[in-house]
């Protein structure tokens, strides 16, 4: 038997392994012999799974200097990373109201996820799509888009509110006094 050192190479949803170079000659204990082709050269298959986004951030409305924090998580294998995209730019720690962490042990085997937190929002600097964007180098990445709203104070006096009572919608106005019976 022989043992070798291998390189991974993808292709499509599955990876070959090729050998760069043979380390050993003496057979292992508890290792399988490796399929040899008819040329003499030793190839495996490494199934692999491309990414899956398996819980996608949610739209937000936040009210301005509050704090919005979306979650995203996906499996594969080789485990995905996470990244988020605010309007098609990346998102990093280095940007002082952001901050992006990892939730590995909330996404479940095979599986990594990410908090992307704006600390405090700002109205018009942050309403915008966020983007979190999976990927293992097996297929393609995937992404989930969530939404950021953001409302000044002054803006929620002039909301409307809907409130249901006895099965019946009523329509409400901030700022105004209301009796259900």
């Amino acid at each position: 038997m022989h043992t070798y050192v291998c390189d991974l190479i993808y292709e499509g949803t599955e990876g070959t392994i090729l050998p760069l170079e043979t380390v050993t000659e003496e057979p292992l204990i508890g290792i399988p012999p490796l399929p040899v082709n008819d040329t003499g050269n030793i190839f495996i298959q490494y199934l692999t799974h491309p990414p899956e986004i398996t819980i996608r951030p949610r739209n937000l409305q936040v009210r301005a200097n509050g704090i919005a924090a979306f979650y995203c998580a996906a499996r594969g294998d080789p485990i995905p990373n996470i990244q988020w995209r605010k309007n098609g730019k990346k998102v990093s720690n280095t940007q002082s109201r952001f901050q992006v962490s990892g939730m590995d042990s909330a996404a479940g085997p095979n599986a990594n996820g990410a908090v992307l937190r704006i600390d405090p929002v700002r109205a018009q600097r942050d309403d915008a799509t966020y983007e979190c964007i999976a990927e293992n180098g097996v297929g393609d990445a995937v992404t989930a888009v969530a939404t950021l709203t953001i409302f000044e104070d002054d803006q929620f006096k002039f909301l409307n509110f809907v409130a249901k009572t006895n099965y019946v919608k009523r329509k409400l106005e901030a700022g105004k006094w209301f009796s259900v019976r």
